[in-house]
């Protein structure tokens, strides 16, 4: 018993430690044994979904290192990038992200200043300048609507019961669901690329 009582005090300090320490603090002291690396793929969701749809608008935009939510303001205001304001540029970034979750007009009204008129337009907009991600989105959801599910890489599926359901019937529980199957297909293939990838991080 007298061995384990110290073994016993350091547990309680080291939990008292751990939920007194400050937001955002490590979790253990910090030592030259170790190193914490903090790693991000940036804009990875937009660089898969422009691989999937194989929009060549979008790729090229990524290949030339282009800001892609100024580069698509560019293109649905028509101004050159160097003029797009930092409004233009938040719209278009809800845009490019929000064709992943399959964002409504209404939607885009909740987030901007664009009435849900306005909002349409801006949708019919950009999928007339990204072509591509238009019919990747309506061949996932088709896809989905016939086999039920979407897949990733590694063939791992995700069922969508819910989009065959109302693919049935003219009511009934789906609709979002099935706007957010191109989010599942993304997303899917992007945590492949992080499982895969993060083991193989260069240690030097």
């Amino acid at each position: 018993v007298s061995r384990s009582a110290p073994r016993s005090a350091a547990c309680y300090l080291l939990f008292f430690s751990m939920i007194r320490r400050p937001p955002r603090s490590p979790l253990f002291p910090y030592t030259t044994l170790f190193r914490s690396l903090s790693a991000d793929y940036s804009q990875i969701e937009l660089r898969v979904l422009a691989h999937l749809s194989q929009d060549p608008t979008l790729l090229d935009a990524f290949r030339q290192g282009l800001d892609i939510h100024a580069s698509t303001a560019s293109l649905v205001y028509e101004v050159a990038i160097a003029d797009v304001t930092s409004e233009m540029r938040r719209v278009a970034k809800i845009m490019n992200f929000g064709v992943l979750y399959g964002l409504s007009a209404y939607g885009i009204s909740q987030q901007t200043d664009l009435s849900p008129d306005d909002g349409a337009k801006f949708i019919e907009t950009y999928f007339g300048m990204y072509p591509g991600i238009k019919t990747y989105v309506d061949s996932v959801k088709t896809q989905v609507k016939e086999a039920g599910y979407v897949e990733t890489l590694l063939g791992r599926r995700r069922y969508i019961p819910e989009v065959q359901c109302r693919a049935s019937s003219t009511s009934g529980p789906g609709s979002d669901a099935e706007s957010r199957t191109t989010s599942r297909s993304v997303h899917g293939r992007c945590s492949t690329i992080w499982a895969t990838r993060s083991p193989r991080a260069d240690p030097s």
